[in-house]
């Protein structure tokens, strides 16, 4: 099964996002593979209906080998991190958080 997206590409400078940061996630996103902490990710980063990032690592299944792709499609079992990652990722791209514990 393969599905397509109809969101343009849009450079993260153009979306008020900064190119350097979503740099970052890759490398980031890659260790958590290459430690064995997870066996594959997809990721894609949206901001006004234009996909500014999108990137795959690792391999869907262990066992076969099968490599994880863009249109991968894996199941989420808890939606308390994702949502939680969100908002803060939100909230720290509006500078209304600081990472920081005080």
């Amino acid at each position: 099964m393969t599905y397509t997206t109809s969101l343009p590409q849009a450079d993260p400078k153009s979306i008020g996002m900064d190119a350097g940061r979503m740099a970052r996630v890759s490398p980031w996103l890659g260790a958590y593979v290459d430690e064995g902490k997870l066996a594959g990710a997809n990721v894609a980063v949206i901001r006004d209906g234009h996909i500014m990032f999108r990137d795959h690592y690792g391999q869907l299944d262990i066992d076969s080998g099968a490599p994880m792709a863009d249109d991968t499609i894996v199941r989420i079992y808890s939606m308390t991190e994702p949502l939680s990652g969100t908002a803060a990722f939100g909230r720290s791209d509006d500078r209304r958080s600081s990472r920081s514990v005080r």
